[in-house]
């Protein structure tokens, strides 16, 4: 129990920045490199990679290596356990006006198909939805579902 206690605090804690949260949200749309998190939310590198650090260490991230990127996803173990928090965050997405400016950029930026090009494969969703329970569809594949 006190494994479990720990890694909730530490879970807790992650997501108690807003930059992280922001994160959080994009990743519940679709797998994004770190680049293409620097373009959406209009940070640094060095910030976003931190951010992600953070979060990969608390479970909440997993990531995948694609040539030179790493792509970072929900974990989706913490989808799973933590469906109530993530239901919470999605009703607080609606309402945060910075939370929709990032999902409408990222959804531009996937119209104009202008995320990071490191996947020449890469398909892009057919619908982009800001911390969705949905399963999103892509033309290649279906992906797990990411809130």
């Amino acid at each position: 129990m006190r494994i479990y206690a720990s890694t909730t605090i530490s879970r807790l804690k992650a997501l108690a920045d807003p930059t992280r949260l922001r994160i959080v949200n994009l990743l519940a749309v679709r797998p994004l490199c770190v680049c293409s998190i620097e373009q959406v939310l209009g940070v640094s590198q060095t910030a976003a990679s931190r951010h992600l650090a953070r979060l990969q260490a608390a479970g909440i991230l997993d990531s995948e290596r694609r040539a030179q990127w790493v792509y970072y996803s929900l974990d989706e173990g913490f989808v799973t356990d933590h469906a109530g928090l993530l239901d919470y965050l999605k009703g607080e997405a609606a309402d945060d006006v910075q939370l929709r400016e990032d999902g409408a950029r990222l959804e531009q930026h996937v119209e104009a198909d202008t995320l990071c090009a490191a996947d020449p494969e890469a398909s892009t969703p057919d619908t982009v939805s800001v911390l969705s329970l949905e399963t999103t569809r892509t033309k290649r594949n279906t992906q797990k579902e990411y809130v």
